[in-house]
């Protein structure tokens, strides 16, 4: 499988790896996502990180692997509609290294019985053998009484 085969062009920036792995995680109920495309965003050896609180404000925490989270994601995500979008990012690179610190809404389900929960997401990027990959992504999913800050919205 080479990069046009799954829609990745050669010329991304690490802010447009993390806009298409949103747009490839996005979809309706019952869909399987691009498994194959999501791949082609994130390291084989990547990370992922989440950080919530239950109802209580008990904070929990997840990691998975990549093989992990995809099939996580199908167990919790795939049966309802959700759409990720991102709300605003801020990127920092150096040569072959960056980080991109986006805020993204997310939609799960649909109609009137829709939630949206917005979420602040931090992905380390690494340029190798002429592209950006996803090597890890932290993201916080937003409290009642603890917003996101003004500052990353901009």
């Amino acid at each position: 499988m080479n990069d046009r085969e799954v829609g990745f062009p050669s010329t991304a920036t690490p802010g447009d790896v993390v806009r298409m792995m949103y747009e490839t995680l996005s979809g309706p109920a019952g869909v399987d996502r691009d498994w194959g495309r999501f791949r082609q965003l994130v390291d084989k050896y990547a990370r992922l990180f989440v950080s919530s609180a239950l109802e209580g404000g008990e904070e929990t925490w997840g990691e998975w692997t990549v093989d992990e989270y995809v099939e996580q994601f199908r167990e919790e995500y795939g049966h309802i509609d959700y759409w990720e979008r991102e709300v605003s990012s801020h990127v920092d690179q150096y040569e072959n290294i960056a980080q991109v610190l986006s805020v993204a809404e997310t939609t799960f389900g649909g109609g009137e019985g829709g939630r949206v929960v917005r979420t602040v997401n931090s992905f380390h990027l690494l340029r190798r053998d002429g592209r950006w990959w996803i090597v890890s992504a932290l993201w916080a999913v937003e409290q009642p009484g603890k917003p996101v800050p003004p500052e990353f919205l901009s």
